[in-house]
């Protein structure tokens, strides 16, 4: 089993500059392991929102096709259905080293990330007032982490 492992490396010109170190067995630095799982967790929600972006081109190629059969359909689709299936493996590795309640406060992230994604990707337009409530959830994002 890959089990990370913990051990203070210095840098050898400065005492104070930490290095890190990945190794087959794992993770090797110094510091919390809980950077690299809230890393892994901002993966996760990276990841989910590629996949709500990738529910949308499927979707949009069934009604241009007109058949939920049509190659341009499915391959986002099942793509979207993988990718989700590799994120909750993940996302169980995360569990596994962090308490669900500090760590799922990220997820409300899927819903900054998903809209920009459509903007950028189907032009969509959002109001002043969505920009207000990305505001609300990112600095609910941030007292919840901290707290």
């Amino acid at each position: 089993m890959l089990v990370p492992r913990v051990s203070a490396v210095s840098h050898p010109r400065s005492p104070h500059l930490m290095c890190v170190f990945f190794t087959l067995r794992g993770c090797l630095f110094t510091g919390s392991i809980v950077v690299l799982v809230y890393l892994v967790a901002f993966c996760c929600v990276v990841g989910l929102s590629v996949g709500q972006i990738l529910f949308k081109v499927s979707s949009a190629a069934m009604v241009s096709s007109g058949s939920f059969f049509s190659p341009k359909a499915l391959l986002p689709l099942f793509i979207a259905m993988c990718l989700y299936g590799v994120i909750t493996l993940v996302w169980v590795w995360v569990l596994q080293r962090v308490e669900l309640g500090r760590v799922y406060p990220l997820m409300a992230l899927a819903f900054v990330l998903v809209p920009l994604g459509t903007h950028f990707i189907f032009n969509e337009r959002f109001h002043t007032q969505y920009f207000v409530g990305v505001g609300v959830i990112i600095v609910g994002i941030v007292i919840a982490i901290r707290s």
